[in-house]
């Protein structure tokens, strides 16, 4: 890509090492993510998320239009390293959850399970799971579901020893392995937005509250589908 294929361009947050701007490409909204061409380690850690997510056709997945080294545009004064991906609609689950059932705020988890799984396959282990990053947009007589921020996720086939640290929402378990890794993380996400409407884990369905129980410290032998398949049967 190049940079008259962006159109546009205004600033729209700055998110720890990355700073994030609107703009069109080709007429499409999208973010793009910079970071300055002088900090090596979050310069990778962009490339690497080019490289693997925009080899992902997955409909939670946002789509990647292209990378660009040593540029400068919009606010940045400086080259920078800037990413460029779709920008997709939404509310975040977080600001949802207070005023969704618990059955909904399960299907939901249990959707992103689904889109962890997708992504462990492909070799990307996701572990900055919260609220603020699962975004809910109505389309016509569905609900599409989005998740967001894959910079310094664990591209394990692609760059397993990384420069960049990872970035962890939760304090994870370090001697899980990946599966299990994905089960505590589900767990503490549905703790926090079962808080958040103010459920403390005593008043969770026996089931539920069981599984979580479980959840929190899984088993080698527990799996994430087997998780995610008695997570929807919770519910029912």
């Amino acid at each position: 890509m190049h940079t008259n294929d962006l159109t546009n361009i205004t600033f729209y947050q700055k998110k720890r090492d990355i700073l994030l701007m609107k703009a069109s490409y080709h007429q499409f909204p999208c973010i793009l993510k910079a970071t300055p061409s002088s900090r090596k380690e979050m310069v990778q850690a962009l490339h690497d998320e080019y490289d693997v997510l925009s080899t992902i056709d997955h409909p939670a997945v946002p789509r990647y239009y292209g990378i660009m080294d040593k540029v400068c545009l919009g606010e940045t004064t400086q080259p920078h390293t800037i990413l460029c991906m779709e920008h997709r609609p939404g509310t975040s689950l977080g600001q949802l959850a207070e005023q969704m059932p618990l059955s909904s705020i399960i299907d939901e988890v249990c959707r992103i399970g689904d889109v962890l799984k997708v992504l462990l396959d492909a070799g990307i282990l996701y572990m900055d799971l919260h609220g603020d990053n699962i975004l809910l947009h109505q389309q016509k007589d569905k609900t599409q579901i989005t998740l967001l921020d894959y910079t310094c996720c664990y591209y394990y086939q692609h760059n397993p020893h990384p420069d960049y640290a990872l970035r962890f929402s939760h304090r994870l378990d370090p001697l899980l392995k990946g599966q299990q890794l994905l089960i505590q993380e589900l767990t503490f996400l549905i703790y926090e937005l079962t808080e958040s409407k103010k459920e403390a884990s005593n008043e969770l369905p026996s089931r539920l509250y069981t599984l979580l129980s479980s959840g929190s410290h899984p088993t080698e032998t527990m799996s994430l589908g087997d998780f995610l398949d008695l997570l929807k049967e919770c519910m029912i």
